[in-house]
């Protein structure tokens, strides 16, 4: 599910989500105008029926088997509620590798001061979503910090040690 987050006029949107739709039978192209990302990311949550839910960005890459890789531990892992992944951090002067946090413990007494998750990395069961409501329209920046230190003490996260996406 992809949401195009601007304006656009119907004839270039409906250009767009035909050129992309015909590569490809499983994207699912939205456009409602510009929402601002939170908006944005809970319509589609709102338009997604799967028991898992990933995050992307445009701009950043998965691994081959990053999907593959969280949805079996997700499903081994009954517990684990969000579970994101180290990534390769690429600027345009340098590469380097995440070292984020990855035991439960830790994610949980770190979330209530930093981000504990690359964002994009994140797989998610669908039911954190509906407990949590989503995420909260009026954090335009820092949407995700809010949501899950407010879900913190509820669920459960973890982050597999691996870089599974290249972080642009």
């Amino acid at each position: 599910l992809i949401y195009l987050d601007q304006n656009l006029d119907k004839n270039k949107f409906l250009y767009i989500k035909r050129n992309l739709e015909q590569i490809d039978s499983r994207i699912f192209i939205f456009n409602n105008g510009k929402l601002g990302l939170p908006s944005a990311l809970n319509y589609l949550i709102s338009k997604s029926d799967g028991d898992f839910i990933a995050r992307m960005d445009d701009d950043d890459i998965s691994k081959e088997d990053r999907f593959a890789k969280q949805i079996n531990y997700l499903i081994d892992n009954p517990e684990i509620d969000v579970l994101g992944t180290q990534a390769i951090i690429k600027s345009s002067e340098k590469q380097s590798i995440s070292k984020l946090f990855t035991s439960p413990k830790k994610l949980r007494y770190f979330s209530n001061f930093i981000s504990v998750f690359i964002h994009p990395s994140i797989m998610v069961r669908r039911s954190f979503f509906i407990d949590s409501k989503g995420y909260d329209n009026n954090y335009m920046i820092g949407q995700d910090f809010e949501l899950f230190n407010r879900m913190n003490l509820l669920k459960k996260y973890e982050n597999l040690d691996e870089p599974l996406l290249i972080y642009n």
